[in-house]
């Protein structure tokens, strides 16, 4: 009987596919454009946004335009921001040898408010590669239908390494070095690597 012998890959959105803090860096120099200080982006930021409710940059908009009675011009540009190619240089080459090892099922596991991710992954240009888009509200660790024994997580964050690392040790920190984390320890034993291509070659396609 035939079975399928792939394996699943995991990966992290922000900070090791897409990078996020390029994308943040665009939105708030467009803040400046309209006069708005980085500090005032932040501390309106920390009113809105809790642990309990998840960072969604439209929201963020809609209260910036409120508060400081932006044209619906600014609305828009934020828009166009999404269309950046924010995806990091390394991601096309290294998703490509992945799908064509025909090892992999490729998917992505991210947390985050699930608006907010939908919006920015389906503008991007990598989903030929992605067999399926997992967007999560919860830890992790928590979610059904994953084999996390089996399987493979790459990630960039240190607590969601943490949060991987307590349901499987096939975990493997992508710790890019304009990464705003990668100056922060995991504090646990993880491989590490600082591009997505060395990462590929060394662990998953001679495995």
């Amino acid at each position: 009987m035939w079975c399928n012998l792939k394996k699943t890959i995991y990966f992290d959105f922000d900070g090791t596919l897409y990078d996020s803090d390029n994308f943040m860096k665009q939105f708030l120099n467009l803040c400046q454009k309209y006069k708005i200080s980085e500090e005032k982006v932040h501390i309106l930021e920390k009113e809105i946004f809790t642990e309990t409710k998840l960072f969604n940059l439209d929201e963020l908009v809609i209260q910036l335009k409120k508060r400081y009675s932006l044209p619906e011009e600014f609305q828009e540009e934020v828009e166009k921001l999404y269309s950046e190619k924010n995806i990091y240089s390394d991601v096309y080459l290294a998703l490509s040898k992945i799908k064509e090892s025909k090892k992999y099922d490729i998917v992505i596991l991210t947390y985050g408010n699930i608006k907010y991710q939908q919006k920015k992954i389906s503008n991007c240009d990598i989903l030929d590669y992605i067999k399926e888009v997992i967007i999560t509200e919860k830890k992790k660790n928590t979610i059904n239908n994953i084999d996390y024994e089996n399987s493979i997580f790459i990630d960039n964050h240190p607590e969601q390494i943490k949060v991987l690392k307590t349901r499987t040790n096939n975990v493997i920190r992508i710790r890019r070095t304009t990464d705003k984390y990668s100056n922060i320890n995991t504090e646990i034993e993880v491989k590490e690597y600082n591009d997505l291509i060395t990462l590929v070659e060394k662990e998953l396609l001679y495995r």
